[in-house]
């Protein structure tokens, strides 16, 4: 069995027809995202991230002889946090992250084949923000997550190999993401500390079948800084 997937039989045209309307949804998402990023700082706080995830794909039960193990990658970007109350706010913006993991094929009838993916993703997150603990400023934070694919590699180890899977890839990610974190005041400065755990629910291969069902999921550490402008 081959370690990058193969493409599964279905209709070119219906394919095609179904990736540009999820393309047109994923510009109108990203067009919205930069608008809200562009609105009046006087209702905004703005946050700078960055930070690491450790990423792995699933494995499909088909594949017994498959092992997915973790991989790091990196995650920087800019959100907003719209306040609707002295609790609650809701929060969007544009993340650069890194997902994918380490698949390993075994066969005692073949050497066992190893390779790194990383998928890179313009991401689109709109999560409600729910603070529970004000003398430490401790908060959560839920909702999904939309990204658009922009590169997908896999890379075969032990070899020069470098397989380029963006023509067999979903051109937009979908997930869901949970987390909790803590801000700190310094003097006139406010910084945050975070951990999100993302489960993508769409799958990442664009042809799916049976035995090519591949999903990313994601413990995500950021840090970052929060410019207040109100």
């Amino acid at each position: 069995m081959n370690i990058a997937w193969k493409r599964a039989g279905c209709k070119e045209q219906l394919c095609f027809r179904i990736q540009n309307g999820i393309l047109r949804k994923m510009k109108k998402i990203l067009t919205i995202a930069i608008m809200a990023l562009s609105l009046p700082l006087s209702a905004w706080n703005l946050k700078a991230i960055a930070g690491l995830g450790l990423n792995r794909y699933s494995v499909p039960q088909g594949f017994t002889d498959t092992s997915s193990k973790w991989r790091i990658g990196p995650l920087i970007g800019v959100e907003k946090e719209f306040a609707l109350g002295r609790s609650f706010a809701i929060e969007t913006g544009l993340l650069y992250t890194e997902k994918g993991g380490k698949l390993k094929i075994e066969n005692p009838d073949l050497p066992d084949q190893s390779a790194a993916y990383a998928c890179s993703l313009l991401a689109v997150p709109l999560q409600v923000k729910i603070d529970f603990l004000k003398k430490i400023r401790a908060y959560l934070v839920v909702g999904p997550e939309i990204a658009l694919v922009l590169s997908h590699w896999a890379k075969i180890e032990g070899t020069d190999r470098k397989i380029n899977l963006k023509e067999t890839t979903a051109p937009v990610a979908l997930g869901l993401a949970a987390g909790t974190g803590v801000e700190f005041n310094f003097k006139k400065s406010t910084f945050f500390v975070e951990i999100r755990y993302y489960a993508g629910v769409s799958n990442l291969v664009r042809q799916s079948s049976d035995l090519s069902s591949v999903h990313a999921s994601s413990i995500q550490l950021t840090v970052g800084k929060i410019f207040n402008f109100k």
